[in-house]
């Protein structure tokens, strides 16, 4: 499915969006721990965050490929077998989530970000992850600071499919994640995205396309998730 993972320049010296990357860091990890990627995540992670209806799992489990959305191409045709079972099983490609599952992980962030830590991501640690690194990127998601409490995070998703994206705001305990079954998703999310962004004034344009019915052909399920986290305190470094 992918090429062999190949280091070909030196480390933190330029971004490159690299699922191959997370491949290492996944088997860094088993190696580490000695137990496979999914439990690790798990009971690290998905368990303590209450995200109860999301698995690194894969192939995904029956009872809930039993539930599971069929991706969709832009023609409007369901990928074959509903969706794909990748190779690079873990980090890269197998997480399956509902977007009130990311919400809650995008709560936890923020929470521990703004000094609210309930261990299991501290405050240092979420201050390094959403710390512009190279290019607006930082250890994971797009990071845009301004220097104001619009200051935000977000990370756009997309397999054979599905398209999807979460944004938020941590210093106003704001966000929202949007999740689609089809490749012309991203067309969708986008005037949604800005829909709310108006709506909440975050004052921010998201969208330079326009979306018409010609090229929005099928959107069999759409989750949408607006969180408003009222716990906001400010960031403390202390």
């Amino acid at each position: 499915n992918s090429p062999p993972i190949r280091v070909d320049v030196v480390p933190g010296t330029q971004h490159r969006y690299s699922g191959g990357g997370y491949m290492i860091v996944q088997q860094l990890l088993e190696d580490a721990v000695d137990e496979p990627f999914r439990d690790i995540m798990q009971n690290a992670v998905l368990e303590p965050w209450g995200m109860t209806a999301s698995t690194f799992e894969s192939p995904l489990p029956e009872y809930l490929s039993e539930i599971a959305a069929s991706g969709h191409r832009a023609d409007g045709s369901v990928i074959p077998g509903g969706w794909h079972t990748y190779p690079e099983m873990g980090s890269a490609a197998s997480m399956w989530a509902t977007s009130s599952d990311l919400a809650q992980f995008v709560i936890r962030v923020m929470q521990s970000y703004t000094g609210q830590s309930d261990g299991v991501l501290s405050q240092d640690m979420a201050i390094q992850m959403l710390t512009s690194q190279i290019d607006n990127r930082g250890l994971g998601p797009l990071v845009y600071d301004d220097g104001s409490n619009l200051f935000y995070f977000m990370h756009p998703g997309a397999n054979d499919g599905f398209t999807s994206v979460m944004v938020a705001y941590p210093l106003r305990g704001e966000g929202v994640i949007i999740m689609t079954n089809s490749d012309n998703g991203n067309a969708l999310w986008r005037e949604i995205l800005n829909s709310v962004s108006i709506e909440y004034g975050w004052v921010r344009d998201y969208t330079s396309l326009y979306v018409s019915t010609a090229v929005v052909i099928v959107f069999v399920l759409l989750g949408i998730l607006v969180l408003h986290w009222t716990g906001v305190r400010g960031r403390s470094d202390e």
